[in-house]
């Protein structure tokens, strides 16, 4: 701030010094800056600085301090969030870098906690009994979030059951194990020639009645005009693939 003030002088006495008698007088516009020697910022201060100018940390992290204990942990990672298991309970350790209050249509109170850990952050909403338990803890520490988490159209949610102190989670964490959604099954893409035999529809039909499983199936429809790719609803077993082995009109493009 000071050396901006200064410019600002220094601008000022320069323009006031244009056509002046003595505009050429070193004195006139000469703005002198006193700077003073002070002892560095905290890391804690410089974080916030960082944080609040770039939108991200520089220097280091909040909880660096915290990292060997936390490391000793078995809980779930912001970054993780998305491959936990529907219906299964994890437990979230991070800063609680904000809390927004808002109020619910019928009137309730509730909280939307920003929670930073070392890869990311998550936002987690609270009820006003959980709020208050909140407000009783120090948000300079680490703070644990244990819920259930559900997979929504519009992302997954948690709903906290319990929030404690770093060292209450590490009794907790020995309770809850992590679990990870299992990866869905890798669809079949087929390609269908209508121009070859017209009545390839009727085939792929009967032989997706009787392979009916669990694997997404795509079809493209090709033509000479224009290919036509279905994303269908239909799924069906990996032993429709042997079906097919010898057929001239459909083709494996994937699976």
């Amino acid at each position: 701030e000071l050396i901006v003030d200064t410019a600002k002088k220094a601008s000022e006495a320069k323009k006031n010094a244009v056509g002046s008698l003595f505009g050429d007088d070193e004195d006139i516009t000469t703005v002198e800056l006193n700077l003073k020697n002070s002892d560095e910022y905290e890391l804690k201060e410089i974080l916030e600085f960082e944080k609040d100018t770039l939108g991200f940390y520089v220097s280091g992290h909040p909880m660096d301090e915290f990292r060997a204990e936390m490391d000793e942990l078995s809980y779930t990672l912001s970054s993780e969030l998305e491959s936990a298991k529907d219906g299964s309970y994890a437990i979230f350790i991070g800063k609680v870098e904000d809390v927004t209050i808002k109020m619910s249509k019928k009137g309730n109170q509730f909280g939307i906690v920003n929670l930073m850990d070392f890869h990311g952050n998550i936002e987690i909403m609270l009820f006003s009994d959980k709020l208050e338990k909140l407000d009783e803890m120090n948000k300079e520490e680490p703070i644990a979030f244990k819920g259930k988490i559900t997979h929504t159209d519009f992302g997954p949610r948690i709903g906290i059951s319990k929030i404690m102190t770093l060292k209450e989670a590490k009794r907790e964490t020995k309770k809850v194990k992590k679990e990870v959604q299992e990866a869905p099954p890798t669809p079949i893409n087929l390609a269908v020639r209508l121009d070859a035999d017209p009545t390839v529809l009727d085939t792929l039909y009967t032989l997706i009645n009787q392979n009916r499983g669990n694997r997404p199936l795509s079809i493209t429809i090709v033509s000479k005009l224009h290919n036509v790719v279905i994303d269908s609803a239909i799924r069906v077993d990996s032993k429709i693939l042997a079906s097919l082995e010898g057929n001239e009109v459909i083709d494996v493009l994937g699976c």
